[in-house]
């Protein structure tokens, strides 16, 4: 989209996802006689940027589960949990960190008993309030198997209950570019 205003300012407005070589004008001086120039070309060339992954559909559980006496148990993401990169084959990190809420006393984020993806393909690391995900060494997770780590993680507590509201920040990367999204638990 290349247009010139009022005061011949000129301006051009690619595409979304748009690279490449674009010819905008061409352009010559003629002068009082009437003797002109030879033609001048402008164009433009457009570098792609990395779109960082993405992580759709998430949607909190309803409530905690009572797993017994002292003990409750909830997924962060029901199995709802899609993970995308337009540009990009592999996701390199995947984050979890609670950002308020965090009951440093009984709650626990960890990986459901449940799990169904494969544990050989990931390196989890844990600390107090959050999970880091990367691909083992020469592991090439597909976007299927994020998508499972998204589904497999969850908080539990050993106060009988997990009341409360969460609020987490989830981090996707390709190693280039980054997303964070925030997800509450309630």
């Amino acid at each position: 989209n290349f247009t010139i205003d009022a005061t011949n300012n000129a301006y051009f407005s690619p595409g979304p996802n748009r690279t490449g070589t674009y010819s905008l004008l061409s352009a010559s001086l003629v002068d009082n006689s009437g003797a002109s120039s030879s033609q001048a070309a402008l164009s433009v060339a457009i570098s792609p940027v990395n779109d960082a992954p993405s992580m759709t559909a998430m949607v909190t559980p309803g409530n905690s589960i009572d797993v017994g006496a002292g003990y409750a148990s909830a997924n962060l993401f029901a199995s709802v949990v899609q993970v995308t990169d337009p540009d990009s084959t592999q996701i390199t990190l995947m984050s979890f960190i609670c950002t308020s809420g965090w009951d440093y006393t009984y709650d626990t984020l960890e990986i459901a008993s449940d799990f169904a993806f494969d544990l050989n393909l990931f390196d989890i690391a844990t600390s107090a309030n959050s999970m880091t995900v990367t691909p083992k060494s020469g592991a090439t997770p597909s976007f299927e198997d994020w998508a499972l780590v998204a589904a497999s993680v969850g908080i539990t507590s050993d106060s009988g209950a997990l009341t409360g509201v969460r609020t987490f920040s989830v981090t996707l990367s390709d190693g280039q570019a980054t997303r964070n999204v925030d997800q509450v638990f309630a």
